[in-house]
């Protein structure tokens, strides 16, 4: 098996990308001062459209470890959240792994326009647009840090459209946060008033995804990944969907005991995947703006 090597592979896209420039990983501790990830849109790996010579797909999964003395830092504009309150669809997505059964709650507003993440430079000065295509929560958490996981994870799903007559070349953004025990989560008291409990899908309300992302919006991890479950079209059953990018937030969501119990009664199936090996992937660590 090739050994993917993260480091070259960007330098050379780099040097392709952006005449004459020049990027250095720096030694540990020091800080990018910056850099647009997003510009790095053809280091991405797709089942679709692998685009790296001599790279192996399957070598760029999620879930993963996240070692905090491992990252390259960085500083770059912060994302942008245009999210609002508007009307979900709230229903429940079962899936089948390794011959299991898997169930989550899953939320998608019915006016897709509405919810979207700038993020990055695309052809120099226009961002990439991410619109929220759905969110839904793992138990426990997918991602550790430090080995660690938590009680949840909430996962908001984005796609940017490159070219509507073309789906191949969407571009995938997951927001991941973290959720934790402690106080009430009003966003989750919204939903699990309303969980689906009979199959059918139900409607929310006035619900505002925002809720669920951390107060400071600078500080997160970035890295290139995969799907966590399964989707059409995946040729082998240990290895999703690649080429998404992947932005864990440093800071965490609280729930209460009382919620996370009535979650359960419904969701009782545990859905995190294991731990994938991080194959010499860099882990980027958003510092702050630049």
């Amino acid at each position: 098996m090739k050994k993917l090597i993260w480091t070259s592979a960007i330098l050379s896209i780099l040097a392709s990308c952006q005449k004459e420039a020049s990027v250095e990983i720096p030694p540990s501790g020091q800080i990018i001062p910056n850099l647009q990830l997003m510009e790095l849109e053809s280091a991405r790996i797709s089942k679709d459209n692998p685009t790296l010579e001599g790279v192996e797909l399957g070598l760029n999964q999620t879930p993963i470890n996240i070692t905090v003395n491992n990252t390259v830092k960085y500083k770059s504009d912060e994302p942008i959240f245009n999210y609002t309150s508007t009307v979900w669809d709230a229903k429940t997505k079962t899936v089948t792994v390794d011959g299991k059964t898997e169930s989550t709650l899953q939320v998608s507003p019915i006016d897709k326009t509405k919810n979207y993440v700038l993020l990055g430079k695309k052809n120099g000065t226009e961002k990439f647009k991410f619109v929220l295509d759905q969110f839904h929560f793992h138990t426990e958490s997918e991602h550790a840090i430090q080995g660690k996981r938590e009680w949840m994870e909430v996962h908001m799903v984005h796609i940017d459209k490159m070219d509507i007559n073309n789906p191949t070349d969407d571009k995938y953004l997951v927001i991941g946060v973290m959720i934790k025990k402690g106080a009430p989560n009003s966003a989750m008291e919204s939903l699990i008033k309303t969980l689906p409990t009979n199959g059918a899908p139900v409607e929310v309300k006035d619900f505002n995804t925002m809720d669920f992302i951390p107060t400071n919006k600078n500080l997160f991890y970035q890295y290139y990944g995969s799907l966590t479950t399964p989707s059409a079209g995946d040729a082998n059953p240990d290895e999703y969907k690649e080429g998404l990018t992947w932005i864990l937030f440093k800071g965490f969501k609280t729930v209460s005991q009382s919620q996370f119990d009535k979650y359960k009664s419904v969701y009782t199936e545990h859905n995190a995947r294991p731990i994938q090996a991080l194959n010499n992937r860099i882990i980027y660590e958003h510092v702050g703006s630049k």
